[in-house]
């Protein structure tokens, strides 16, 4: 479950879409890696590559369908999305059970 609500409320959101390596001889020479660096020192030395989202001020906690989120917290949603290659099924929109967005039903045909 996304927990938005606590996530984004009026600040810029970063989210970590790759990780870099300096080759160690050529500042700002980076080797970017769109998956797990495969080896040890690289995975040690690896830096998280951030890309910067809008976010927002205005209270979601009464938001019950994903068309109902500003703007800005549906495109950082569907950024996500794309980043990790899945869909996100539940969006949190504040500590109660029912504050709750589904987007995509966890167990169809139930």
């Amino acid at each position: 479950m996304l927990g938005a609500q606590r996530l984004a409320r009026g600040y810029r959101v970063p989210v970590a879409e790759a990780s870099g390596l300096g080759d160690g001889r050529t500042e700002g020479e980076w080797v970017y890696f769109d998956e797990m660096p495969m080896s040890q020192s690289d995975f040690h030395h690896a830096q998280p590559v951030y890309e910067d989202h809008p976010g927002w001020t205005e209270d979601i906690s009464e938001c019950r369908e994903f068309s109902e989120l500003p703007q800005t917290a549906q495109d950082y949603v569907l950024r996500l999305e794309e980043l990790v290659g899945t869909r996100i099924s539940v969006i949190g929109v504040g500590p109660g059970r029912e504050q709750s967005i589904v987007r995509h039903e966890l167990a169809p045909g139930r």
